[in-house]
């Protein structure tokens, strides 16, 4: 009887131990792995990586560019295509992820930015990723729409059962962590945001700028403009993950920097700034992926 209580004893300290390892991985410093030198990209606001052809990136423009996503190199950050959205207006698009879409694989961009300080358009676009990547032209495949009490947005994220989550851009960086209502794709009327909490990381005048969800969806990264931080969250809870401490990840910190993102395996993360010729970052991960 002693000799089970032992074990017992055993096996919970080595899951209390080993739970923190999962809550802290670590990374290496930044690698660069190539310069943007197409100077059609100048303000890339949002970077995601490709969940159906490897190695490949998409990033955008923000503020009135045309409606235009870039697919990159992930490994040069040279252009390998340029994918025009129809029927997509590109006021201030802010933020890319890419995610699930029913039985396909789509690229989620977020039309909420306010750069005229009249509102911005609260939109997400869903476009199924192409299936080959050659300059060619994309339909809208559903709209989301939405209402909230927040001015500005520059991250949105999505999960493997498809919720959409945002995070608001706020003077001080205490931006709000939203996530909105399914129901809403393609039905035309505005949803009301669902689920809310408050950062509590404070920010270089407005932040986050950007986030990602990874694809199996346990871990997330949120971008201020001088941090990535980073929370596990095993239990898919996203907005009560954020009432606990996050871990402060390895950064470089670029000249206008808003784009963060997984790679498509979470092995590492990106980095890209708005600018001409910035440089394409890499973070591998020296710590066992979260499985």
């Amino acid at each position: 009887m002693q000799h089970l209580q032992e074990l017992i004893l055993l096996g919970l300290l080595v899951t209390v131990t080993a739970a923190p390892a999962l809550a802290s991985p670590s990374f290496t410093s930044a690698k660069v792995l190539g310069t943007v030198k197409d100077h059609n990209i100048q303000e890339a606001s949002g970077l995601a990586a490709s969940r159906i052809h490897p190695g490949v990136l998409y990033t955008h423009n923000d503020k009135g560019s045309n409606s235009v996503i870039y697919a990159i190199d992930a490994s040069t950050a040279q252009t390998l295509a340029t994918l025009k959205i129809s029927h997509a207006e590109n006021y201030d698009w802010e933020d890319v992820a890419v995610g699930p879409c029913g039985g396909s694989s789509c690229i989620y961009i977020a039309e909420t930015g306010d750069h005229g300080e009249d509102g911005a358009k609260n939109v997400i676009y869903r476009v199924k990723e192409p299936k080959s990547i050659k300059d060619q032209s994309l339909d809208v495949d559903s709209k989301l729409h939405f209402k909230w009490d927040q001015p500005d947005c520059e991250t949105v994220m999505v999960t493997p059962n498809e919720d959409i989550y945002l995070v608001s851009k706020v003077s001080g960086g205490h931006g709000k962590l939203v996530r909105l209502d399914k129901s809403g794709w393609g039905s035309g009327n505005a949803v009301t945001v669902q689920a809310s909490a408050t950062l509590k990381q404070d920010g270089h005048k407005h932040d986050p700028v950007g986030g990602d969800i990874s694809p199996n969806g346990k871990e997330m990264l949120i971008k201020y403009k001088y941090h990535v931080y980073y929370w596990y969250v095993p239990d898919g809870d996203y907005v009560g993950a954020i009432s606990r401490p996050p871990v402060d990840l390895p950064y470089v910190v670029e000249t206008q920097g808003e784009s963060v993102c997984w790679d498509s395996r979470a092995g590492g993360y990106y980095t890209l700034s708005e600018g001409k010729n910035q440089h394409l970052y890499y973070y591998q991960r020296t710590s066992p992926v979260v499985g």
